[in-house]
C-alpha cells in the first residue's frame, strides 16, 4: 500500500485503507473460528496501508529544516496520548460485564471494548485524512529536483554559502523565463536549461 501512494496519492491510499480496515473490525474481532486468521491478516494489512505512508506524508508536508523534529515529535506525542489506552480499556470493559465462570471469577466483554476503539481510530484518521492538506506530484518533483541539484552542486565541491549563492541566481533565472513566458517574448530568446545555468555559475564561483 505504502508503494501504492507514491503514483495514486497519500491521503486516496489511506483513507481507502482507513475505510476497509474499518469495515473489517467486526469480523477481526468477533470471529471465532480459524477465519480469524484471514480476518487479522487483513487488518493488520490496512493497518500497514494508513501507518505505513504517515512517516512519509508528514514529511513532505513539513518544511526542510523542521523534518527531523515533526516526525519524531508526532510519533512520541502519538505515544503520550496512547500510553492511558490500557487503562481506559480496562474501565470501560467492566461496562460490558459477561457471565461469570465456573470458579466464580469476574469476566468481561472486551470484545467491543476494542470494536468501540478500533472504530473511533479508523474514523478520526479517515476524517483527518479528508480534511488534511496533500502535497501535489509536481510540488513533490520539484523537490525532488531542488535536491538533486543541491547534490551536483555539492559534489562540485562548493560550501554551503556557494551554494546558496548559485540557488539564489538560478531561482533568479528561472523567474525571468517564467516572465518571458508569460509575455509571449520566449521565442525571441534561447532559455538555457537548469543544469546548464547551475554548470556555469558553479565554475564562476
Amino acid at each position: 500500500m505504502g508503494y501504492l501512494s507514491t503514483p495514486y496519492g497519500r491521503r486516496l491510499v489511506m483513507i481507502i485503507s482507513c475505510i476497509c480496515g474499518g469495515v473489517l473490525v467486526p469480523a477481526y474481532v468477533y470471529t471465532r473460528s480459524n477465519a480469524l486468521i484471514i480476518s487479522a491478516f487483513l487488518e493488520q494489512f490496512f493497518v500497514g496501508g494508513v501507518w505505513g505512508p504517515i512517516p512519509i506524508h508528514l514529511s513532505e508536508l513539513t518544511p526542510p529544516a523542521l523534518r527531523g523534529l515533526m516526525v519524531g515529535f508526532t510519533y512520541q506525542l502519538g505515544n503520550m496520548v496512547s500510553s492511558a489506552s490500557a487503562t481506559i480499556q480496562s474501565v470501560l470493559g467492566e461496562k460490558f460485564p459477561l457471565p461469570d465462570s465456573e470458579t466464580g471469577e469476574k469476566r468481561f466483554d472486551y470484545g467491543k471494548v476494542f470494536v468501540i476503539f478500533m472504530a473511533v481510530t479508523w474514523a478520526y484518521m479517515c476524517l483527518g485524512m479528508l480534511l488534511g492538506p496533500e502535497i501535489s506530484r509536481e510540488e513533490r518533483d520539484e523537490e525532488a529536483q531542488a535536491a538533486m541539484q543541491l547534490y551536483q552542486l555539492q559534489r562540485q565541491g562548493l560550501n554551503p554559502e556557494e551554494v546558496g549563492q548559485v540557488r539564489a541566481r538560478l531561482r533568479k533565472a528561472e523567474e525571468g523565463h517564467s516572465q518571458e513566458v508569460k509575455s509571449g517574448e520566449i521565442g525571441k530568446t534561447a532559455y538555457t536549461t537548469t543544469k546548464q545555468v547551475a554548470g556555469s555559475i558553479a565554475e564562476r564561483v
